[in-house]
C-alpha cells in the first residue's frame, strides 16, 4: 500500500449558508454547519476514502474542537497518531459565509496554532517524508517550513505537491518552489505567486510558465467553471467537466488535489490523473460537506467516465 504523506492544516469548519440571496450588513436567515476542515485534512480524508493510507502530520489544540477532529478522523479510517495535541492552544477554526449559490462570500481563518508546524516540529518525521512515494504540503505552516520541505524533497527525490491554500499564504511558498513537482493555485493565488495580474488564458499560461522557470515541474491552475489549466514542459492545455449548479464549493480545490494524487499513485500520467482530480471536485461541489461523504474508488471511476466520455 502506497502511503502518501500529507502535511498541513487540521481545522474545524463553520459554514453559514443563507436561505435567500445574501444581504451584506444585515442578519440573514439560514443554516449553520460544523465539520472537519483544513486543506491538509480534507486531502488526507479524501485519500483515505479512496483506499490509500495517507500519513497525516498536523497539530490541534487540547480542547473540544481537537476532540471533534480526532474523533471524526478515526471514524473515517484516518490515523491520528501524528496529529499532535498541543496544551494551551486553540484548535484552528475556519468560518465561512457562503452565498445562495454555494460560492464563498467571506471567510475568517483563526489558525495561529499551525505556525507551530516548524522545521523543528517536523524534524522527527524527516526520514518518513523523504521516503514517501508522494508528499503534499499546504501553505498553512510557516515559510521556513516550506523551504525545509522543498529542500528535503530535492535531496531525497520525493515528489512534492504544494497547495497554496489562500491568497494571503502564497508568500510562504513564493521563494521555495525549486524541488516542487506540482502546484495547484487558483487564479488569485497564481497572481500572488507570479507577482502579476492575469486576465486572459494566455496571461494565465504565461504566469504559470514563470513558475516552471523557478523550479516547478507542473502547474494546475484551478479556474472554477473554466476548468483546469495544466502547464508543463512548455505546453498549456485546458480540461473542463460538465457545468453543474454547485451546492457548496468549499473543499473543491482540496478534492482536486486528492483525486489527482490518487491517479498519480496509480501510475497514471498527470494528463490522465487530473481527470480524477476534476471528477473528485465535481462530486464535492454537489454536497454540503468539504469532503464527499460517499467517495469511493468505484464512484470516482464512474464519475470520470461520465465527465470525460
Amino acid at each position: 500500500m502506497k502511503k502518501p504523506v500529507i502535511i498541513g492544516g487540521a481545522a474545524v469548519d463553520l459554514k453559514g449558508i443563507p436561505g435567500a440571496p445574501l444581504k451584506p450588513g444585515a442578519s440573514n436567515l439560514g443554516v449553520l454547519r460544523k465539520s472537519t476542515g483544513g486543506v491538509g485534512l480534507n486531502i488526507a480524508l479524501s485519500l483515505a476514502a479512496l483506499g490509500l493510507e495517507p500519513v497525516f502530520i498536523s497539530i490541534v489544540g487540547d480542547d473540544s474542537e481537537g476532540d471533534f477532529i480526532t474523533q471524526r478522523c478515526r471514524a473515517a479510517g484516518l490515523a491520528t497518531d501524528r496529529v499532535t495535541r498541543q496544551p494551551g492552544e486553540a484548535t484552528a477554526v475556519y468560518q465561512a459565509i457562503l452565498d445562495e449559490h454555494g460560492e464563498l462570500f467571506a471567510g475568517i481563518s483563526a489558525m495561529s496554532i499551525l505556525d507551530r508546524l516548524t522545521p523543528a516540529f517536523l524534524a522527527p518525521y524527516a526520514d518518513l517524508i523523504a521516503g514517501a512515494p508522494l508528499v503534499v504540503m499546504d501553505a498553512n505552516p510557516p515559510g521556513e517550513t516550506a523551504a525545509w520541505i522543498a529542500g528535503l524533497a530535492r535531496a531525497s527525490g520525493a515528489p512534492l505537491w504544494m497547495e497554496p491554500t489562500a491568497f494571503d499564504t502564497c508568500g510562504r511558498l513564493r521563494d521555495h518552489l525549486a524541488g516542487v513537482s506540482w502546484i495547484s493555485p487558483n487564479v488569485e493565488e497564481l497572481e500572488a505567486l507570479a507577482g502579476r495580474s492575469v486576465g486572459t488564458t494566455d496571461e494565465m499560461a504565461d504566469a504559470a510558465l514563470s513558475l516552471l522557470g523557478r523550479g516547478v515541474k507542473e502547474v494546475f491552475v484551478t479556474c472554477g467553471e473554466g476548468g483546469i489549466l495544466h502547464v508543463r514542459d512548455g505546453a498549456a492545455d485546458i480540461t473542463r467537466t460538465p457545468v453543474i449548479a454547485a451546492r457548496d464549493v468549499t473543499g473543491a480545490g482540496d478534492a482536486f488535489v486528492a483525486g489527482t494524487v490518487y491517479g498519480l499513485l496509480q501510475g497514471m500520467a498527470s494528463t490522465r490523473a487530473l481527470r480524477y482530480g476534476m471528477a473528485a471536485a465535481y462530486l464535492t461541489v454537489q454536497v454540503s460537506a468539504s469532503v464527499h461523504p460517499g467517495l469511493t474508488p468505484a464512484l470516482l471511476e464512474q464519475t470520470v467516465r461520465e465527465c470525460f466520455a
